[in-house]
Parts: structure tokens; C-alpha cells; sequence
């Protein structure tokens, strides 16, 4: 279950108890944003693996949004800050077997789909999700260049592709990472080798 542990307390006290009984609901995936904190959890009700939030108290610990409704698991995973809001990955919201880029701002409301992705042959959508200069980078298949790096500034308008890095095939970004200024990714080139490419900050 969770727990939390205040500053200058003895012992950690918990926050709630999210899947009464013996089973638990198994917190994992934790990503602060503004002065909330976003992970996933499982529940009986609203199944494995979907989106809650907390600011430490029991009054303000519960799910975001029941993305696939019921017992069935969103699979939400890959959370990353965009300011005070979360990006992450989720299934389709019409129960599909795809993934989907969505924004929250710890609200029902205010959870939506970024972008509808065709998670091409993998099955994997979006991934390495990564914050960096106000964006969120990662990659995705795309059915006319394939999987490359991509970001969002969390509107559909202000996403799109970065670079293609392998004009000739899938790039398959991986491994992103931030560097001062600059965002590092290990990709395929043109050639087929793996390299370290960077991305400058105002790109």
C-alpha cells in the first residue's frame, strides 16, 4: 500500500489503503509533478495498473481516470512531468489493444488523449517517454517513416516528429536522457549503426 513519511517524523505512517485486504495494491511508477505525485496502482474496483494521485494526505489520494472502464487494466505506464501536469501512456480508450499518449492534470476532467498512435507491428506505442526544455520526447511508430523520436508540448498541435534519424528504416530511439542543455538518445542512422545523437535545447 502507500505510505508516506513526513519531515522530522520517527516512522512512516500510511497514506491509504488503496486495495483493502490481504492482496495490496502494489504503488509503482512514481513521478512528482508540480505539488502532486502521480503512480500506478491496483484496485478491485477499477482494475491493475491504473492512474492515481496524492499530495500526501488520505483526502487527496485517488484514481485520476478509469481509462479502460472496469475491472480492466489501462496499462498505464511511461509517466513523465510536463510542468504541474503528467504525460503518460495508456491504452486506447475504446478498449483496444493500442496505446495512446494522454495528459492529466491530477483530474478526471482534465485527462485527455494527446494523440491516437497506430502502435504499428511492436504493439508498443509510445516509450522512453522523457522531460526536457518544457517538452516531453519520445518515440513512436509512424506507418510512413516508422518508429522515430518524437515531442509533445502536451496540445496534439504541438506534437510532431523531431528527427528522423534513419530515413531509410525505423530509427527505434532509445535510451533518452538529459544532459545540461542537451538531450541524448541512442538511435539507428541511415547506415544501421547504433549512435549516440544529441538534441540541442531549443530545438
Amino acid at each position: 500500500e502507500l505510505w508516506g513519511m513526513t519531515s522530522g517524523a520517527t516512522a512512516p505512517a500510511r497514506v491509504r489503503d488503496i486495495r483493502p485486504g490481504p492482496i495490496g495494491s502494489f504503488p509503482t511508477r512514481f513521478q512528482e509533478a508540480g505539488d502532486k505525485l502521480f503512480f500506478t496502482a491496483s484496485e478491485s474496483v477499477y482494475g491493475p495498473g491504473e492512474l492515481w494521485v496524492t499530495d500526501g494526505t488520505l483526502a487527496n489520494t485517488h484514481i485520476v481516470k478509469d481509462i479502460t472502464a472496469g475491472a480492466g487494466s489501462s496499462a498505464v505506464g511511461e509517466l513523465a512531468a510536463l510542468g504541474d501536469r503528467l504525460v503518460f501512456r495508456a491504452r486506447d480508450p475504446d478498449g483496444g489493444i493500442d496505446f495512446d499518449l494522454y495528459i492529466t492534470d491530477g483530474t478526471e476532467a482534465g485527462t485527455n488523449v494527446i494523440l491516437d498512435f497506430d502502435d504499428g507491428p511492436d504493439q508498443a506505442g509510445p516509450g522512453g517517454l522523457t522531460s526536457f526544455h518544457g517538452r516531453v520526447f519520445y518515440s513512436v511508430f509512424d506507418p510512413m517513416i516508422g518508429r522515430e523520436l518524437w515531442a509533445t508540448d502536451g496540445t496534439a498541435g504541438g506534437t510532431g516528429l523531431v528527427a528522423d534519424c534513419n530515413p531509410v528504416g525505423d530509427s527505434r530511439p532509445r535510451s533518452l536522457g538529459s544532459l545540461g542543455d542537451q538531450l541524448l538518445v541512442q538511435a539507428t542512422s541511415g547506415a544501421g549503426k547504433r549512435e549516440l545523437w544529441t538534441i540541442e535545447g531549443d530545438t
